[in-house]
């Protein structure tokens, strides 16, 4: 499986699209987070968030260590109703009058207050990962003219634990031949798709095996659990992003994939 030669690539001197962090500290005095590499973090001390405050954020991580504070508890339970929100990480203590409340707080994940920030950013980024893997997939949907056949790709190639790893295989996972795949893909688009299925094909599976890796699977293990060769792997990832595989397993490769994912929502919603 080599790399489509029309797929996007990543360029080391094109500037970075890091993502945006909300600190949000809903008691005004928890602690001072620094700012890590490759992320644009903003702090805001007031329980109240003003309009707009969400606008082009892509985590939030909610500090309330005393949720037995009523308007805290309001406070966060009315940003949690936003519809189209980002996800929100929320940041307590492991006290007994807290835990009692957490199950009346849908937020996306959780941490203590204790953990080290590098580590609670860490988390929170793997939420985004999701996140921008459901923006492609819906900016696909929302542009193309066979949402039944684009559908059915997307969640194969972005949503399935292993996704195909060959456009054959996934024409296979569709019940569809190759060719009759590669036919209603191009149909789907009003003018030209706007990327190629191998293409396609080769960045799904690069992010889900850099997702493998931060799970502490070496390239070998990584190529095993998706079924490809190791060279294959390290060969995909250094065509599409320029990056060893060392790298694409770091912060550098989670600015990568926003950068791929970011041309996707441009493309599409401009």
């Amino acid at each position: 499986m080599d790399p489509d030669t029309d797929a996007p690539r990543l360029s080391r001197d094109r500037c970075a699209v890091a993502p945006r962090v909300l600190w949000w500290d809903l008691s005004g005095h928890g602690r001072a987070p620094s700012l890590p590499p490759h992320i644009r973090l903003e702090i805001i001390r007031d329980r109240s968030l003003s309009s707009g405050a969400l606008d082009g954020i892509d985590l939030v991580v909610a500090e309330a260590q005393d949720l037995r504070r009523k308007g805290i508890r309001q406070q966060l339970g009315s940003v949690l109703d936003i519809r189209g929100r980002p996800p929100i990480l929320l940041l307590t203590v492991p006290e007994p009058d807290n835990m009692r409340f957490l199950c009346h707080l849908p937020v996306e994940d959780l941490a203590w207050a204790s953990e080290p920030v590098e580590e609670v950013l860490a988390r929170g980024l793997r939420l985004v990962r999701g996140t921008e893997r459901r923006r492609v997939a819906e900016c696909l949907l929302r542009s193309c003219s066979d949402h039944a056949t684009v559908e059915r790709i997307v969640r194969k190639l972005f949503f399935d634990p292993k996704p195909p790893s060959q456009v054959q295989d996934l024409a296979n996972a569709c019940f569809l031949s190759r060719r009759s795949l590669a036919r209603k893909w191009r149909a789907a688009w009003p003018d030209a798709a706007p990327i190629s299925l191998k293409a396609l094909v080769n960045w799904a599976l690069a992010l889900r095996a850099r997702e493998l890796s931060q799970s502490g699977l070496a390239s070998l293990e990584a190529a095993k659990a998706l079924g490809i060769h190791k060279r294959t792997l390290e060969r995909t990832v250094g065509r599409l992003a320029g990056l060893t595989w060392g790298r694409w397993s770091t912060s550098e490769g989670e600015v990568g994939w926003r950068r791929v994912t970011g041309a996707f929502t441009n493309d599409y919603e401009n």
